[in-house]
């Protein structure tokens, strides 16, 4: 959408309040700030809409990456969605993508085992109970291809 159009105007404005609140908390430049996308039957075109202008914010601003957590359902697409902003920005690098996939997953994989080549984090066991120092936490458990994505 044209970010002349008050609706993407609107949606445009959650990425700026993104990047305020990143740069508030002290988080430093490059940082790859995750937009929560949770599972969708469909893609439907203002959500489209919304997390393109959500991502243009970022990218136009420059301080922070746009980065994604989606649902394995949605990955494929929201990922070329989010290809093509950053291709349209001249951005270098390749956009953090976070996918949910439960099936096969274990803490010696690699993200892209969750079936995506452009996976750096996968997520893959949700509500697990783990036990530190005599507490007991429930926790989702994750694997990444860096330290910090």
């Amino acid at each position: 959408g044209d970010l002349q159009d008050p609706a993407v105007a609107e949606r445009a404005a959650d990425g700026a309040d993104a990047v305020a609140r990143t740069a508030g908390e002290g988080f430093p430049r490059g940082t790859a700030v995750f937009l929560d996308l949770e599972p969708m039957t469909t893609i439907p075109a203002a959500m489209r809409d919304y997390y393109r202008a959500w991502f243009r914010a970022l990218l136009v601003d420059g301080r922070f990456r746009p980065a994604v957590y989606v649902h394995h359902r949605n990955a494929d697409a929201v990922h070329a969605d989010l290809r093509a902003a950053w291709a349209a920005a001249g951005a270098s690098g390749a956009p953090p993508v976070w996918v949910a996939r439960t099936t096969a997953f274990a803490l010696d994989r690699a993200p892209t085992d969750a079936g995506f080549a452009f996976a750096t984090v996968w997520q893959g066991a949700l509500d697990v109970s783990r036990r530190w120092n005599g507490v007991t936490l429930t926790i989702d458990e994750n694997v990444a291809a860096t330290a910090t994505p």
